[in-house]
């Protein structure tokens, strides 16, 4: 039993800030509904404007509904991949992956007294380095 209302409170606990603000916006619109039906009785058309449109601006009556995008209707681009700066209409270098390749052999070149090492870890003595940090911070408290 107590398995059954875990999975109905699981359910029902995403939609519980979205029911009190619902409930918030109706709570409002009938607020705004009464104080208009008391203006008019009363004959305050000055009221009566100011419910409705303040019943209006809360509706977003002045905008128009959105539409629905229609997913079925959206049809995929034919995609082709290539390699050719043309098709962007940028001008192909000639011979290229020579270049390339002479640009990797040059930097290469360059780094060659790079060393790659293991990584180890540091032996820090936090007490003795931070001694000074932790005793103002007592001193403080």
């Amino acid at each position: 039993m107590s398995s059954i209302a875990f999975c109905v409170i699981k359910a029902m606990l995403p939609h519980l800030a979205q029911a009190s603000r619902d409930f918030h916006r109706w709570r409002y619109n009938e607020m705004i509904l009464e104080t208009y039906q008391m203006a008019k009785k009363r004959k305050d058309t000055k009221t009566m404007e100011k419910a409705a449109s303040s019943y209006a601006k809360f509706n977003r009556i002045d905008l128009e509904d959105e539409q629905a995008v229609p997913y079925d209707l959206i049809v995929v681009q034919p995609f082709t991949a290539t390699d050719d700066p043309s098709v962007l209409g940028i001008k192909p270098i000639p011979n290229i992956q020579e270049k390339i390749q002479k640009m990797i052999a040059k930097y290469r070149a360059e780094t060659i007294d790079i060393e790659d090492v293991e990584y180890e870890e540091a032996d820090l003595e936090e007490d003795v380095l931070f001694n000074d940090e932790i005793e103002n911070a007592k001193r403080q408290l």
